[in-house]
């Protein structure tokens, strides 16, 4: 049996890499730029297998596509490995059962190191998140020059800034995540971070930096503007009398210099992806339950000149 799999997985003489898509914009981002830069230093072509999306019901399908003015380059499914590893459980059995990977190395996961001398076969398949990889400034500004969101957005977004009208030097947008995270199970590494850890940041922007208007963005906005009040701050909260989808909430926060986000990539991207240089980012320090902080795959790339916020002390 594990001969004839070895013997099936490595029938492929042609050099071409597929990256996995799956998860939520925040997750595609990052796929798609582990994609990018592994073409860039590789030299052949990254194919994208999105087949995941024809059973993975949560969040909004293949968001990237349709938020970005990109597509990406697609998989065919004609030999007989791809037609292997385009099943979801296969995959799934794939990455948690180590002896799998022995039986051929061609398939890669997040401890794979893309800066790393780990040998890449002709045909390799990268299934992972790719969040927790030591990106470089430049492979990063290279992945970005190509990331623009779709024309509507960006006028959608321009007319709703310019509608709220925020003092740019004192305004942070705050992105507070839970949907998913609130049903997040014990051997998930996700969490809800509690309200203390986001009013310890407002109160950090506002003495480092004079920010006093805060506005709110969430998957639970009704949650927020029930658990959230001040009279020391002005709070705005971005609802869906003005937000019209995930894409234009992460558009228009790309307005804001300044930023307080969750553990979640969504609010990464929204952060790398802003407009004006310069500016102040907070994040939680404690990304993942204590319990996974030492796991590799789970940690996530920070910019050297964001700040972190302890989220428990």
């Amino acid at each position: 049996m594990a001969i004839t799999l070895v013997l099936v997985l490595r029938g492929s003489k042609i050099n071409r890499y597929v990256v996995n898509v799956v998860g939520g914009l925040g997750n595609q981002l990052f796929q798609y730029a582990f994609g990018e830069i592994l073409q860039k230093k590789l030299g052949y072509s990254v194919f994208f297998d999105v087949s995941d999306y024809y059973s993975y019901k949560r969040h909004e399908g293949l968001a990237i596509e349709k938020y970005f003015d990109l597509k990406l380059q697609p998989v065919e499914f004609r030999s007989i490995t791809m037609r292997f590893f385009s099943s979801y459980w296969v995959k799934r059995i794939f990455s948690k059962l180590s002896f799998c990977k022995f039986i051929y190395t061609g398939f890669k996961t997040d401890d794979f190191d893309l800066y790393g001398n780990e040998k890449v076969n002709s045909f390799c398949y990268f299934y992972g998140y790719w969040q927790s990889q030591k990106y470089t400034t430049n492979d990063l500004k290279f992945v970005i020059r190509n990331l623009n969101f779709r024309d509507y957005l960006e006028s959608s977004a321009d007319n709703v800034f310019r509608l709220i009208n925020p003092n740019f030097n004192k305004a942070a947008a705050i992105h507070i995540r839970r949907g998913d995270y609130i049903n997040a199970k014990k051997f998930d590494p996700q969490y809800v971070l509690p309200i203390n850890y986001y009013l310890k940041s407002m109160d950090y922007m506002n003495n480092t930096a004079g920010v006093d208007e805060f506005y709110f963005f969430s998957d639970d906005i009704e949650w927020v503007k029930n658990n959230f009040k001040s009279d020391k701050y002005k709070l705005f909260f971005v609802d869906k009398k003005i937000s019209i989808s995930a894409g234009f909430d992460m558009c228009l926060m790309t307005r804001f210099n300044n930023l307080i986000l969750s553990n979640s990539t969504f609010s990464w991207w929204s952060a790398y992806l802003r407009k004006a240089a310069g500016g102040n980012v907070l994040y939680p320090k404690q990304w993942v339950k204590a319990k996974f902080k030492n796991k590799h795959h789970y940690t996530i790339h920070i910019p050297s000149d964001w700040t972190s916020i302890d989220v428990f002390e």
